[in-house]
């Protein structure tokens, strides 16, 4: 009798599902470009300085200032849809894949640092070992 190789993946998730994680990188590169040039947040310590369109949400020692548009609450939404949608793509390739769980650390601290599309993109490209792109 001969013997079965195992699958290569849970799931059988194939180009299609490598297509949805660029589309998620563009999501995440689109929200960090936003974040850097609209700037929907500022911190401050002591009294909030007068910056015209911001709202201050005091603290103990210091607080926030929020930039009240709709292109910042867009930003706002579209960074933390980003970070949520990579967490859940990358979680769920690597139970396809029976990859190592230590990949989701990164996408835990990087969003915290506003750079979430960098441990998405090493995974991306470097973790998964992705097979060639004429394999359909």
């Amino acid at each position: 009798m001969a013997e079965r190789q195992p699958p290569s993946s849970l799931l059988g998730l194939g180009l299609p599902w490598t297509r949805v994680a660029y589309g998620v990188g563009v999501i995440l590169l689109v929200g960090f470009v936003l974040l850097i040039v609209v700037q929907p947040m500022h911190a401050y310590a002591g009294q909030p300085p007068t910056l015209n369109g911001y709202k201050a949400l005091p603290g103990k020692e210091g607080g926030i200032l929020l930039r009240a548009t709709p292109l910042a609450a867009f930003t706002v939404f579209l960074y933390i849809f980003g970070a949520l949608a990579a967490f859940v793509w990358t979680f769920v390739d690597i139970i396809d894949r029976q990859k190592r769980f230590v990949w989701l650390l990164p996408m835990f601290i990087c969003p915290l640092m506003g750079v979430q599309i960098l441990p998405f993109a090493l995974y991306l490209f470097f973790g998964r070992e992705t097979p060639n792109a004429d394999v359909k």
